[in-house]
């Protein structure tokens, strides 16, 4: 078969799970302001989710669709760059119909997380030492994540996933 490129100079790309929307970013490189795009292949359009304000600014990091909000993409929210490559911000959300921004825990900083297969959790992990393990849930907010509470003694825990049937999160 042949290859076509879609995007040409854009890097990372997410396909919706309906395949009719593409998530994608400019190049950070040689860029002077970098942004997170969405396209839309039925209608052709192109919005911009969130860019870059210049210094240490970076644009949203878009985790993925919500699979009870197809409307709205999680995301880290407000992120900037720091030492060693290392980039943090908020959990959030933004809604591709809108473009609005919502911040669903302001008191942790992070560098990951995960959308829960069914879409009705979040884990992530604090980018604060010792690294501690969070949990959002739509209807019930940040909870902490203790290992110790599951028998595990481990202080520090990062980079969270989850099983494919939802029932399990490796740190």
């Amino acid at each position: 078969g042949k290859t076509n490129m879609l995007l040409p100079n854009h890097y990372y790309g997410m396909l919706s799970p309906d395949g009719k929307q593409f998530v994608y970013y400019d190049k950070f490189y040689g860029s002077i302001v970098p942004c997170a795009w969405l396209i839309d292949f039925g209608t052709n359009e192109t919005l911009s989710l969130d860019c870059s304000t210049g210094g240490d600014s970076l644009p949203a990091y878009i985790l993925g669709w919500i699979p009870r909000q197809p409307d709205t993409l999680l995301a880290i929210l407000e992120r900037s760059g720091g030492g060693m490559g290392r980039a943090s911000g908020f959990l959030g959300t933004i809604s591709i119909k809108t473009g609005d921004k919502e911040i669903l825990d302001a008191d942790h900083y992070i560098q990951s997380a995960q959308i829960s297969p069914n879409g009705d959790m979040v884990a992530y992990a604090a980018d604060e030492f010792p690294l501690s393990g969070w949990l959002y849930s739509w209807d019930s907010a940040v909870t902490a994540f203790n290992p110790q509470d599951y028998g595990i003694d481990y202080s520090q825990i990062g980079s969270p996933a989850w099983s494919p049937d939802g029932t399990k999160i490796v740190w």
